[in-house]
């Protein structure tokens, strides 16, 4: 992959407080702005080197990833991905969300 001169991706939770009860559904979302063009978001969580999802998406549009909150505490970010002039470009890292998870979510 090359690393192209693509902005930073922008990445938030459904959630400002960015805890979760385990087992809930958290969703990331993840936002090239208004740079156009076809492009292809991944998702990584910190300690695994390949992407968790991808997505693709057209225009400015944000993606929206969702995982299942089942570890202590999990980092995630953000790249996305962009075929231009025959070359793969690829923005920088988002920063990082922290998901921190406490004990089960208990129903009534």
């Amino acid at each position: 992959r090359s690393q192209g001169t693509l902005p930073q991706p922008k990445i938030s939770l459904d959630q400002k407080t960015g805890v979760y009860c385990k087992g809930d559904a958290v969703t990331i979302h993840c936002s090239a702005g208004k740079d156009g063009g076809r492009q292809s978001y991944e998702l990584y969580r910190e300690d695994h080197p390949l992407p968790l999802r991808v997505a693709t998406m057209e225009g400015d549009g944000r993606a929206a990833f969702t995982v299942n909150a089942s570890r202590r505490l999990v980092n995630y970010h953000c790249r996305y991905v962009r075929g231009e002039g025959g070359a793969r470009l690829v923005s920088p890292p988002s920063r990082s969300v922290r998901v921190f998870v406490t004990g089960r979510n208990v129903k009534p």
